[in-house]
């Protein structure tokens, strides 16, 4: 008889000490601090209405010519030339700006692209300048 009490008891603390020790991701994660800001610049002007891709975790460069489904992600540059996100995974990452020139006699179309490295330790966050071209 109580061997079957303790038995019980026993199952009853390994199942309460397995469900109180298990952790509870429902909304318990903390987001991570890091992020990316760019400006996009032609000519030292800031350039509106560009398209940002992020690609992460590569070190190669995509190239300019990747459908947009291909990128992890996409912003549009403000009328500042800025864009921002947050948060973004650690690792290193390919920045592609793409748009067009529309000071230029003829709508040219321009592009740029950055590497960057997001590193909890020693860069969390990015802020940078892309200097995009014809």
């Amino acid at each position: 008889m109580f061997t079957h009490f303790f038995t019980k008891i026993g199952c009853f603390t390994i199942l309460i000490g397995t469900y109180g020790c298990t952790p509870n991701d429902e909304g318990n994660t903390i987001p991570l601090p890091t992020s990316i800001c760019v400006q996009t610049k032609h000519h030292d002007i800031a350039q509106p209405n560009m398209t940002i891709f992020l690609k992460y975790n590569s070190d190669t460069f995509p190239g300019y010519t990747q459908p947009a489904s291909f990128y992890d992600t996409m912003l549009t540059t403000d009328q500042n030339g800025r864009a921002c996100i947050s948060p973004v995974p650690v690792g290193r990452h390919w920045i592609i700006a793409l748009g067009v020139d529309e000071h230029a006699q003829q709508v040219l179309p321009i592009y740029g692209r950055l590497p960057v490295l997001i590193d909890l330790e020693r860069q969390p966050k990015v802020d940078t300048i892309i200097y995009v071209y014809e």
